[in-house]
């Protein structure tokens, strides 16, 4: 795809600067931004989403009970450090749209506007006067989560439920996205599913699963390397040591989604 971008007429003549990486594990950090610089001076500061590591993935958990992850604060920092006199937008998909709309809300720094593309929201309702255009594939599950807001544009995806936040499955015709009236209604169940349960468990519970189901996990890089070497017995040793009441509160999680998904369903599809 960057081979295909450096030969196209649309972007041959952008240029890409500032790039930041910061991998940590101990600190369960996995952040990437870069400025791209497009024509009539606008430079354009996209985020990086959530990468294939189990710690990638654990930040994004973390969402649910922290104010701030570590890569917000990065994301932060990049923008305030940012030097320029041209047209500044930030953007990003999927956790690289929640930093590049944290960064917006928090920055000293003029913004012209946010791109947020399927990135889920804050555990606490944010405002902003800055202009934030949101895009969602139809069956959104992702970029639902701790969302308050219904101000967003649906895409149309080709894909199926969660499978639809892969960008590269978004519908485009004529230079744009293929928009859509509303999204679907497994999106919307999805979504209100997964609110109630959120508010039904308290910040610690969410925190104390997150990280117990974490460590057991945490052995292992990636999801491949965990298919490559997976070893059900020690998955089951790990999850037999947790101490009972962590247990008890990991299986009453569980039954309190059970039951969300239960009253869903009597709502019908």
């Amino acid at each position: 795809l960057f081979l295909q971008f450096i030969h196209s007429l649309r972007y041959e003549a952008i240029t890409i600067s500032h790039l930041q990486t910061n991998f940590d594990k101990d600190n369960e950090k996995q952040f990437c931004a870069m400025t791209f610089h497009l024509p009539n001076q606008i430079d354009y500061i996209a985020f990086r989403g959530t990468d294939a590591s189990f710690v990638g993935w654990k930040e994004d958990f973390n969402l649910c009970f922290q104010e701030n992850i570590p890569s917000q604060i990065s994301a932060l920092n990049y923008v305030n450090n940012y030097k320029t006199n041209h047209k500044l937008i930030l953007g990003g998909h999927s956790k690289g749209a929640n930093l590049a709309l944290y960064a917006g809300i928090h920055t000293h720094n003029p913004i012209y506007c946010i791109y947020n593309h399927d990135g889920p929201g804050f555990l606490t309702p944010y405002q902003t006067d800055k202009k934030v255009f949101k895009t969602i594939p139809q069956s959104s599950v992702i970029g639902l989560l701790l969302e308050e807001t219904n101000n967003y544009q649906i895409i149309q995806s080709d894909a199926i439920s969660i499978l639809q936040h892969d960008p590269f499955t978004w519908c485009v015709e004529n230079g744009d996205f293929i928009y859509l009236e509303q999204n679907d209604q497994l999106s919307k169940h999805t979504q209100s599913t997964l609110s109630k349960w959120l508010k039904s468990i308290d910040v610690n519970t969410r925190k104390q699963v997150i990280d117990t189901i974490y460590s057991i996990f945490s052995n292992y890089d990636n999801p491949k390397d965990f298919r490559q070497n997976i070893d059900m017995i020690e998955i089951i040793k790990s999850i037999q040591n947790v101490d009972s009441q962590t247990k008890k509160m990991i299986i009453e999680t569980i039954q309190v989604l059970f039951k969300c998904i239960q009253n869903e369903i009597k709502r019908g599809f």
